[in-house]
């Protein structure tokens, strides 16, 4: 690929003339770009001291009005490749001018500096990251978008960022750009894009299919969607039919996504169920924003399900909905025996006093989730919250002690392996342990038995001893095998309880089926065969009469 400039005498006009035109739309490829009049804010421009300032650095910022004006973005064009950059940084530098929309209605005029930049990144091979947020790129036609697309198909892109750029244009829905953007990081087409971010691009549910269908091939690891409009139709109707889209690509066995933002985008319940179905398969997920939806009860029901089956997810944002005490419920219920969740905001989702107490029964057993926020709710006491919060406060200690044991101070892992052990034995056998944990020290099974025999009575000694075992596997480095299997021992009972009640809730089904069909049957069970009306069927049919203790009978 060859640039060349070319400047007339009085410096007025560029001309750009490349070898290399895929990418761009058709009509854009046999076209020059020509840059007409030079801008006023390039007239006292200097040709070259763009490349004064570059140097051999493995990233360039020239963000907020650093590169504003064609000329210079054109320069940059020409010269990118003789530095071996990683990370280029142009975000807020308006690319396209909106003063010039209005003047011009040439969509190359508009976008010729993004065009020139575009050809200049074909192939490049050092650029790993390219941050082109705030730009404009969308304002006046799509040339420019297809452009970038098709350099990010043949270079070394992994990092795209083209948030706040009016994707889909700002006069009539274009959706060249998303769709050339969409095929681009498909794998088949050479995309090797592992982070893309599209927030705040007005993109709703017609055009989140085109990202939709090429998920399902890509080597993305993190996606920002976040601040669009996938909820709704380009009418502003209610549609799920971007979730819809996106589904086969979650659920893809080569899904690589590790975060996904999908925050502010309108989704409702049928979104979240249809998000929740593929989550307990999305193995490599680990952190997902849904906050400031509208997500109710129902939907949060079904994603504290699909947490009880996903084992991978740590970081989860509920935060600005309205999942209330019945949502919370279920979740606090899955995350009882979930072991990844570090991170939980349910802020400001019309919970009440009711969820604390789901919390700290959670968190009697649960013991990684470190950071829990539930402020912002006006009908929650602050008592309960606050002993909630209590019991977060206690797993970061316990975090804590597991990073750096060694340093960990002794009274406070005293306290935490004390109030791990109160949550699984009765309180007649509380104080007891509160003594033998106060001892956790001794030197020797005879001293401990000793001062075992001063306190307690002889019919306590078994589950002193098994205290004691407990006791000896918390060392300095072991206190989370012996947490283990208290945790083990309350999942075990918890899984038992709710297998009790689903057979419960079985029979309880089998009974009322039985009633019903009881009802529909033609009499009771007497030794006596009941009139059945045989209709229009023939002679000889064998007809089955409603009694059980009836016979089949031939009609003759």
């Amino acid at each position: 690929m060859s640039l060349t400039t070319e400047e007339s005498v009085d410096g007025s006009s560029i001309s750009l003339v490349s070898s290399h035109t895929s990418g761009l739309p058709e009509n854009d490829a046999n076209d020059s770009l020509d840059a007409g009049e030079s801008d006023d804010e390039d007239d006292d421009y200097e040709e070259g001291s763009l490349a004064s300032s570059l140097s051999q650095q493995d990233s360039i910022d020239l963000s907020d009005g650093q590169l504003s004006g064609p000329k210079k973005l054109m320069e940059l064009a020409q010269q990118i490749n003789e530095f071996a950059i990683t990370s280029l940084l142009l975000a807020n530098n308006g690319f396209v001018d909106p003063d010039e929309l209005q003047e011009y209605n040439d969509d190359t005029h508009c976008n010729r500096g993004i065009l020139a930049f575009a050809h200049g990144l074909h192939g490049h091979k050092t650029i790993t990251n390219l941050d082109l947020s705030d730009n404009n790129l969308g304002c006046k036609g799509q040339s420019g978008l297809v452009a970038l697309a098709g350099a990010v198909s043949t270079g070394n892109l992994q990092m795209l960022d083209i948030s706040s750029n009016h994707i889909l244009g700002t006069k009539g829905v274009r959706y060249d750009g998303i769709k050339a953007i969409s095929s681009a990081i498909e794998t088949k087409s050479g995309g090797k894009l592992e982070d893309l971010r599209l927030s705040q691009n007005g993109l709703h549910a017609s055009a989140i299919c085109f990202l939709g269908i090429s998920l399902v091939d890509t080597t993305l690891k993190h996606l920002d969607l976040s601040e669009n409009a996938i909820g709704v139709d380009s009418l502003g109707r209610r549609s799920a039919a971007g979730m819809k889209s996106m589904v086969p690509g979650f659920a893809s066995s080569d899904c690589k996504l590790v975060s996904l933002n999908l925050s502010e985008n309108y989704l409702g319940n049928e979104e979240c169920i249809l998000l929740s179905s593929v989550l307990e398969v999305m193995f490599s997920l680990k952190d997902l924003d849904i906050s400031f939806n509208d997500v109710h009860a129902v939907g949060a029901r079904h994603l504290g399900n699909a947490l009880k089956f996903n084992d991978t997810l740590q970081h989860l944002n509920l935060g600005g909905n309205h999942v209330q005490d019945g949502g919370c419920a279920e979740i606090a219920d899955a995350l009882a025996q979930n072991e990844s969740m570090k991170s939980l905001v349910l802020a400001a989702n019309d919970l009440t006093t009711s969820s604390c107490y789901y919390w700290i029964e959670c968190l009697q057993s649960n013991k990684v989730l470190v950071d829990l926020n539930i402020e912002e709710n006006e009908n929650m006491e602050e008592g309960p919250k606050h002993d909630a919060m209590e019991w977060v406060k206690g797993n970061e200690e316990l975090v804590m002690m597991r990073e750096d044991p060694d340093n960990f101070d002794m009274s406070v892992r005293s306290k935490i392996i004390r109030d791990n052990l109160f949550n699984k034995v009765s309180n007649e056998d509380k104080e007891v342990i509160s003594k033998l944990v106060s001892n956790i020290s001794v030197k020797n099974d005879t001293e401990f038995y000793e001062r075992v025999s001063t306190i307690c009575p002889p019919d306590r000694k078994q589950m002193l001893r098994m205290t004691k075992n407990l006791l000896a596997m918390m060392s300095m480095t072991k206190e989370d095998k012996a947490i283990r299997l208290v945790q083990k021992a309350y999942r075990k009972m918890q899984e038992r309880k709710r297998k009790e009640r689903e057979l419960r809730e079985k029979e309880l089904r089998r009974r009322r089926a039985g009633r019903t069909k009881g009802k529909k049957s033609f009499g009771k069970n007497t030794k006596e065969a009941h009139l059945v009306r045989a209709g229009n069927a023939s002679k000889g049919k064998l007809v089955n009469v409603g009694s059980k203790a009836s016979k089949n009978i031939v009609i003759r």
